[in-house]
């Protein structure tokens, strides 16, 4: 193997430092970027330093020289902004799919992309505390093998948990009281509500199931081929995620709302352009602005929870059966607190 030359190391070695080290704010003068070879055994004088400078910036780094006393060189273009790197650490410490561990450990290394100065503002923003978070350490690689999979185009077998009241994971068993396998055609990961979910054909069903990844135990790929038929041909995983609440799977249906101007942003939150909206003249006698609403819904028990915390301000129009389902849903929930 070929011996790394004294040149290449300091070049590699100041890369390194402008990359590590520097910023558009903070950069090191000539006799500090010398000091810091020195102290990695590299000898350099200004004029090797300054040749190097000039061959990094024909590579594409944006070392900018600032008249400053002493003059400071640093990199003014970094390879992501601190909001970016911001929004990184934000989106990890607020994913509920990430142990702790498994967190802190991501965020350190998202960090090593900032400068000394964008890390200290890092520490000093504000975090996300208290997150409910998974208790599965291997939840990550699981998403791996899943996407393996997805891209060998192989079925899967996997065992699915549940949590019982003792608060530990239990296997779902089959009749003979083992734990049960599963054998699925996956198609999508899907990110939802800070955890991520399998979505995949159901050949037992001829339909489309999902699985809370973090919840799967014992994933194997399988040699057998996924299925492949018009339904996962043409199957939309971004439509299907819209659709959904809570990634809960069921029957997809046209619906039409009457929604109250009040309540509109959350509409706008959950359905996006996905939905037709017709404003209706104002109710003046009851002093509200409505609006009629249209768009494509999974008819599932989590729709019904997402609508009734809207109370009377949104009311489903048509269907009328799923119209009745909800009121069923609704008349079921308060029999249950009569029987009290």
């Amino acid at each position: 193997m070929a011996r790394t030359t004294p040149e290449r190391r300091r070049l590699l070695n100041l890369a390194k430092l402008f990359l590590e080290q520097t910023d558009a704010e903070h950069g090191l003068g000539m006799t500090e970027l010398i000091s810091r070879l020195a102290q990695l055994g590299i000898p350099a004088e200004r004029k090797s330093v300054y040749k190097d400078i000039s061959a990094l910036r024909e590579v594409g780094l944006d070392i900018q020289t600032y008249q400053r006393a002493p003059v400071e060189y640093g990199l003014a273009t970094r390879p992501f902004s601190l909001e970016e790197i911001s929004l990184m650490v934000d989106s990890v410490q607020s994913s509920r799919f990430l142990t702790n561990r498994r967190s802190d450990q991501l965020v350190s290394k998202i960090k090593g992309l900032a400068s000394p100065a964008q890390r200290e503002e890092l520490e000093r923003s504000v975090h996300v505390e208290g997150r409910v978070r998974t208790q599965q350490e291997s939840a990550l690689p699981q998403v791996g093998l899943v996407q393996r999979a997805i891209h060998l185009r192989r079925q899967i077998s996997f065992g699915y948990c549940d949590f019982g009241c003792d608060l530990r994971r239990h296997p779902r068993q089959d009749e003979s009281g083992e734990p049960k396998d599963y054998q699925e055609s996956p198609l999508r990961v899907v990110y939802s509500e800070g955890n991520y979910y399998m979505l995949a054909y159901n050949q037992r069903h001829d339909g489309i199931v999902t699985y809370r990844i973090d919840r799967m135990a014992r994933i194997r790929i399988l040699d057998e081929p996924a299925i492949s038929n018009q339904l996962t041909s043409n199957f939309d995983g971004a439509g299907w995620a819209s659709r959904s609440f809570s990634m809960y799977s069921g029957k997809t249906v046209a619906v039409t709302f009457l929604v109250d101007s009040s309540v509109m942003n959350a509409f706008v939150d959950r359905f996006g352009s996905a939905m037709v909206v017709v404003p209706l003249e104002n109710d003046t006698a009851a002093g509200a602005e409505l609006a009629r609403v249209t768009t494509h819904v999974m008819d599932a028990p989590t729709l019904y929870g997402w609508v009734t915390q809207f109370g009377t301000k949104v009311r489903i129009e048509s269907p009328a059966e799923l119209a009745r389902g909800f009121c069923e849903h609704l008349a079921n929930t308060l029999t249950g607190y009569e029987n009290d």
